[in-house]
């Protein structure tokens, strides 16, 4: 089942915005997927779409690896499981007893890493700018997406590296965030209202 971007945002066509705008505000996060992989041309264009992103110093240090293949995000989801079951924070730990995928059984899944040696630490501020353009070219594009920090958090765990590494993230590189992508299972709908008070512009 093929989702519009049109239906994603339908509920803000009422309003007086451009299509940027538009898609910007209709974004959420989707954790439920159908198992169809998007056709590859639109998963270059989400992958184009985070190497647009500003950078520091515009040093791009980022690589971005998209896995499509089920059985290798599978065995990476099994992988980030015993990394956070072996964490020293026991809030953390418990994560490693959900039911489900940490991925949500997502058709494609973005590594977005960075090398280790870049000046200043830009690197998660670096990836969270890619992860937000990707996530908006996805809904442009009519597909969902979702931010997972799992694999930050599972990230000093020797197998996790070696895994990584397997699926061709640099050697010299931390995984910063990553996104998954796919249809959504039903159409996306307005969410909660936003808060208010979380901005002010000062005269």
């Amino acid at each position: 089942m093929v989702i519009s971007a049109r239906n994603v945002y339908n509920f803000y066509q009422e309003i007086q915005m451009n299509d940027i705008l538009k898609t910007i505000h209709a974004r959420r996060s989707v954790r439920r997927y159908t198992s169809q992989v998007p056709e590859s041309k639109l998963i270059e264009m989400i992958l184009e779409s985070g190497a647009s992103a500003p950078s520091a110093n515009n040093n791009q240090s980022w690589h971005f690896t998209a896995v499509v293949d089920r059985s290798k995000i599978d065995s990476l989801d099994a992988v980030i499981r015993k990394g956070i079951a072996q964490s020293t924070n026991e809030t953390i730990r418990k994560f490693a007893d959900r039911k489900t995928s940490f991925f949500y059984d997502a058709p494609v899944l973005i590594l977005v890493s960075c090398a280790n040696d870049v000046p200043f630490n830009p690197q998660s501020a670096d990836s969270a700018c890619a992860i937000q353009n990707m996530m908006i070219a996805s809904v442009s594009l009519g597909l969902g997406s979702c931010w997972v920090h799992a694999p930050v958090i599972a990230g000093a765990y020797d197998e996790f590296k070696q895994s990584i590494n397997g699926l061709g993230v640099p050697k010299d590189h931390s995984v910063y965030g990553s996104v998954i992508v796919g249809y959504p299972v039903e159409a996306v709908t307005a969410g909660p209202p936003k808060k208010d008070g979380v901005w002010h512009i000062v005269k």
